[in-house]
């Protein structure tokens, strides 16, 4: 019956859903360039503030969708195991399994906003390579799990943990990026960097580190994934888009890390020369 309600949720996805969603992300970045401009900010940063605000709209609805997915589903799993060992193989056999109800409106706005957001770094913030890999890496994943009806899972549960910080780094980035026009924005800025900062690290870092390890174990050993998933091929191509979409967050954190440093080191400089 689980298997009929899924393949029914995967069968009946709407194209009209994606199709509204991309134009309001569409529009929201068409507007966002025109209010940027127009109050003044800085020239080089209107394009990617503009993206922001798909970006904060995108996490708040992909969390809202996903984690409650990735709760029920947790709870449904996690009731077949006894042991460690037994929930982890539980979890990766649910993870590979038929997608569940509900899994192609919880990765829409993910899709939608990616779609949009990928012209963005083509066509107005060039020089990002890094960022269109990223992106298409993400709509590849999407699109085959919606398109199999399988392992759709993954991103779910991957969006609920990388989603988690977004909304914290946009707030942080808009304080960056404008600071130099809005001199409040300074503090802002000197505020949530540590946190922001810390919160990055521990959970794309330290936690994001542990559970890529646990993915990786699930697509390249897991029984319950190699009974369940669509095809062996399919179980490679995850885990090579995942690893290469965690090693860009790693390369991010480090840049994070490092600039982070040496805006300490800058207002150390600072209280040095006012003493």
């Amino acid at each position: 019956a689980r298997e009929l309600a899924a393949m029914a949720a995967v069968d009946t996805v709407d194209v009209r859903h994606f199709g509204w969603l991309t134009c309001a992300f569409a529009c929201s970045y068409v507007l966002g360039l025109r209010v940027f401009a127009r109050i003044g900010w800085p020239k080089q940063a209107v394009g990617e503030a503009a993206s922001m605000v798909g970006g904060t709209a995108h996490s708040l609805l992909a969390l809202a969708a996903c984690v409650p997915l990735a709760l029920r589903e947790a709870r449904v799993f996690s009731t077949q195991a006894g042991s460690a060992a037994e929930l982890a193989e539980a979890g990766a056999a649910a993870a590979c399994g038929l997608n569940p109800v509900g899994s192609a409106a919880a990765l829409a706005p993910t899709f939608c906003y990616y779609s949009v957001d990928v012209f963005h770094y083509l066509l107005v913030n060039r020089g990002e390579p890094l960022f269109v890999v990223h992106h298409l890496a993400v709509l590849i994943m999407l699109a085959t799990a919606m398109w199999t009806g399988r392992q759709a899972l993954f991103p779910v549960y991957i969006t609920t943990l990388l989603e988690a910080v977004t909304p914290f780094q946009m707030v942080w980035s808009y304080a960056r990026d404008g600071r130099k026009v809005f001199p409040w924005l300074g503090d802002v800025y000197a505020a949530v960097s540590p946190f922001f900062t810390a919160l990055y690290l521990f959970v794309r870092g330290a936690f994001g580190t542990v559970f890529m390890g646990y993915v990786l174990w699930m697509m390249l050993y897991s029984e319950g994934c190699r009974q369940n998933a669509h095809s062996a091929e399919m179980r490679y191509l995850f885990a090579f888009l995942m690893c290469g979409g965690y090693a860009g967050s790693m390369i991010w954190a480090k840049s994070l890390l490092s600039g982070y440093l040496r805006f300490r080191a800058k207002q150390a400089m600072s209280r040095k020369k006012t003493d």
